[in-house]
């Protein structure tokens, strides 16, 4: 549902039945040559270069209703190309109780959009980064560890925000991107303090990220009295967090964990004269636990808070999951079955999105049912090398937990 508030009325617009198709392909290849040669004792030093190519390619079609059939309206055919090519240099060196690692590497992207013919102007873009990092690490003793780092990064607009075609499928509203977007770049700073016994670990980042040349969309009305969405490298954004992750083994068959952070997001754009500041969370408890028949049970309960943007906000879900699952055939044959469903009434999961400009106020209501169930069977070939370190377990859990959590948080714009 989407409800639009203006103190100008709309008239003239054409709200009969619309339809639109679209076919999209995407094409990916990797090209890497890594290289690493010791320096002396507990040092070495990498070096190496990268390319990427990637080709998509998009089919939109709009069809207006005629009070007989579909008509085509409008079309678009584009190809989108998009290449970058890399080189970096390490150094890694451990001496004693201190760890240090430090690097460089250059990246250059080339972006081009072809246009099928009359239907559009094609554009190309092609900028160079150079990114830093660095990190250094002190072992406190054999339990725990902790660490101090430094990146920057780099994230590159993609077609969406850089294809200026205007899209009319809302006869109420036009949306369009910018070819002369710049790509992001984030300067990140974290503390990070490690901890692990054989039955409890946790690991804590306080993090500090801040762009300068932030995208965002944003949105205004024309004199058409149409609303328009677009985007811009307008905002200056800063995000201070605190992210957690513990595990605690009461016995060898369960296991607790939690994975979660609260942060504080505060964005301005001199560009649009709007700020605004908020705080928001995330949060996955997981319980594991073994029963008789080596069957693995898991239920874990996922929250994701209020996430704040330029124009306004968006609120986050609830959601469980739930899976059994079990190894036979010494290990080869693994058979499991999950469940997701939203935690509100109906089993649904809703996402409010608000957006206010200077003449403008955009409420966006969705609510879905969110009931999933998934049968997996796999097959592992080969012999199988059992691993029975503790610590290598929990290394891994890390790993799963915090990449779970992270696509979590991707499902509410996070």
């Amino acid at each position: 549902m989407s409800i639009l508030l203006s103190g100008s009325s709309m008239t003239g617009l054409d709200l009969s039945n619309r339809k639109s198709d679209n076919f999209a392909n995407s094409f990916s290849h990797t090209l890497q040559s890594d290289f690493t040669t010791p320096l002396g004792q507990n040092q070495t030093l990498s070096a190496g270069v990268k390319a990427i190519l990637r080709h998509n390619l998009s089919n939109d079609y709009s069809y207006l209703f005629d009070g007989t059939d579909y008509v085509l309206g409008s079309q678009m055919d584009y190809d989108f190309y998009n290449r970058i090519g890399g080189a970096y240099v390490e150094y890694t060196g451990q001496f004693g109780i201190f760890g240090l690692k430090a690097g460089a590497r250059y990246e250059h992207t080339w972006q081009s959009v072809t246009y099928g013919e009359g239907q559009g102007n094609d554009f190309s873009v092609n900028y160079g980064n150079f990114v830093p990092s660095a990190s250094m690490q002190f072992t406190l003793s054999n339990r725990q560890n902790i660490g101090l780092s430094y990146n920057m990064r780099i994230s590159r607009p993609g077609i969406s925000y850089l294809n200026p075609f205007v899209d009319t499928t809302d006869p109420t509203a036009l949306t369009y991107g910018n070819s002369e977007l710049d790509a992001e770049r984030g300067h990140n700073i974290s503390l990070v303090y490690n901890y692990m016994s054989q039955k409890f670990m946790t690991s804590l980042t306080l993090r500090e990220s801040y762009t300068a040349n932030g995208i965002s969309s944003y949105s205004f009305y024309d004199s058409d009295n149409l609303l328009n969405t677009t985007y811009g490298n307008v905002v200056k954004s800063s995000v201070t967090g605190l992210n957690g992750y513990i595990m605690y083994m009461p016995f060898l068959s369960t296991r607790i964990i939690f994975n979660g952070g609260v942060d504080y997001t505060d964005l301005r754009s001199e560009v649009l004269g709007q700020s605004n500041s908020g705080w928001g969370y995330n949060a996955m408890l997981n319980v594991q636990q073994t029963i008789p028949g080596e069957v693995q049970l898991g239920v874990s309960l996922i929250s994701v808070g209020k996430r704040i943007s330029l124009q306004g906000y968006s609120t986050g879900m609830n959601m469980a999951n739930i899976s059994v699952s079990r190894k036979f055939l010494d290990n080869k044959l693994n058979v499991s079955l999950s469940s997701t469903i939203g935690i509100e009434k109906g089993f649904k999961i809703t996402n409010k999105t608000y957006t206010a400009g200077s003449d403008f106020r955009s409420i966006n209501i969705s609510s879905q049912p969110l009931g999933m169930a998934n049968l997996s069977i796999s097959w592992s070939f080969g012999k199988q090398t059992r691993v029975k370190t503790v610590n290598t377990r929990k290394e891994s859990d890390v790993i799963n937990l915090q990449g779970q959590a992270e696509s979590m948080s991707s499902m509410v714009g996070m």
